[in-house]
């Protein structure tokens, strides 16, 4: 028998929930371990305070929103959030954690803040560390498998940060950490910098600087946010590390090895200074395209030689999420939505919104979530596409590594 489905109606929206204020960025969704709940960071924008909100995932019902400058009056009483760039990321005992910046008290009050929320919408506890007017970009938290989160800030310094929040400060000596924050299980953190900051690698059980790769990076002009690259490094069962990036003349698919020596390197039309690499289950590699339409979604052998390229309407800044039949998943900056087959061809597309900035994540039975702007109001959405689950077997399927997007090596 042959079964033919109408791609137009492949796509199906289960719900859709109010977000409010504004998301800024690329900051996206996450998802409870036990996908009950998906939460989002919201930016304040008119009434709407910058926010933490936690919707259940069956129905799109609103569990609790924390106001984020509420949680920082614990340490500050004039701090105030504004502009939150980064993503969530839980803990495997359900635990979220997030940062935000203070930039709205005076100079010598301001801080980067880091807090540890419960699962109920409490606060666990709060952190606040930096120097005065020290300066936060995309930054997710990174969480080790013991249950400590990792976080940077453009003032040169990492944070380690333990299950009671207990802070470790490693100063690293390179300018403008704005993205990246993946960690290898032998505690290597990787991350990226404005200009030719480059991409590096700090071992944090020796509070030691281990390697910086800058070759192939420029300005980033054409990232979401001015110069401020945010794109996330993606780290393989082997060791090797993928990065995207910016150069002078487009941009550039990067395979580095674990001792920071270019494995290959794949130049592309566009610049890529945001979004990421996800991975097959056969170890095929999956990347936005950029600024350049015409390879919306590029994928490329292991060996770093292009499989192939699908063009997409618009540009593409956000990561890509790979599904248990192979199938990648691909939202474009007009909220285009794209299942593409293994081999390239397209399975099936529909418009969601008016825009997007945002990476998608997917659950265990194959559901999407993303935020998204429609008719002039930040939305989140759950659709499904007829996956039964993310690629579990693969070694990086989405941005973070996994839908609590803990950025832990698997």
């Amino acid at each position: 028998s042959v079964n033919i489905q109408d791609p137009t109606k492949v796509i199906a929206t289960q719900w859709t929930a109010f977000i409010g204020g504004a998301v800024k960025g690329g900051s996206s969704p996450v998802l409870s371990p036990d996908g009950s709940t998906v939460y989002a960071l919201r930016s304040l924008a008119g009434s709407d305070a910058a926010a933490l909100i936690a919707w259940n995932t069956v129905d799109g019902q609103l569990k609790w929103s924390l106001d984020i400058s509420a949680a920082m009056a614990e340490k500050s009483p004039t701090a105030q959030a504004k502009d939150v760039f980064s993503s969530p990321s839980v803990a495997a005992d359900g635990t979220i954690h997030i940062v935000a910046r203070d930039l709205q008290s005076t100079t010598a009050q301001r801080g980067v803040y880091v807090m540890a929320i419960n699962p109920e919408g409490s606060v666990k506890w709060v952190y606040k560390g930096g120097a005065s007017g020290t300066n936060l970009y995309a930054i997710t938290p990174a969480i080790d498998a013991a249950g400590n989160c990792y976080v940077a800030t453009r003032g040169k310094e990492i944070w380690k940060l333990t299950a009671s929040g207990q802070a470790t400060v490693f100063t690293t000596g390179l300018n403008d950490i704005t993205g990246g924050l993946t960690i290898s299980n032998s505690g290597m953190i990787y991350a990226a910098g404005k200009g030719n900051t480059g991409l590096f690698a700090f071992d944090v059980n020796h509070n030691s600087l281990t390697w910086t790769y800058n070759t192939d990076f420029g300005g980033a002009s054409d990232a979401f946010t001015g110069a401020l690259r945010s794109a996330q490094a993606t780290i393989a069962e082997d060791g090797t590390v993928y990065y995207v990036t910016d150069d002078a003349g487009g941009g550039a698919i990067i395979a580095i090895n674990a001792n920071g020596t270019s494995q290959w390197v794949y130049k592309t039309a566009g610049a890529i200074p945001d979004g990421g690499v996800v991975l097959g289950e056969d170890g095929t590699i999956y990347a936005n395209g950029g600024t350049d339409t015409a390879s919306g979604l590029i994928c490329l052998n292991p060996n770093g030689t292009l499989k192939w390229n699908f063009a997409t309407e618009t540009i593409v800044q956000t990561s890509p999420v790979v599904d248990n039949r192979g199938y990648i998943h691909i939202i474009d900056a007009n909220s285009n939505y794209y299942v593409v087959k293994s081999d390239g061809t397209l399975f099936a597309s529909t418009k969601l919104a008016t825009s997007n900035t945002s990476s998608p994540v997917m659950d265990s039975k194959g559901r999407i979530y993303i935020s998204v702007m429609k008719d002039g109001i930040p939305t989140m959405m759950c659709i499904e596409s007829k996956a039964s689950s993310y690629a579990t077997a693969s070694a990086w399927p989405m941005r973070g590594q996994n839908p609590c997007r803990t950025g832990r090596q698997k």
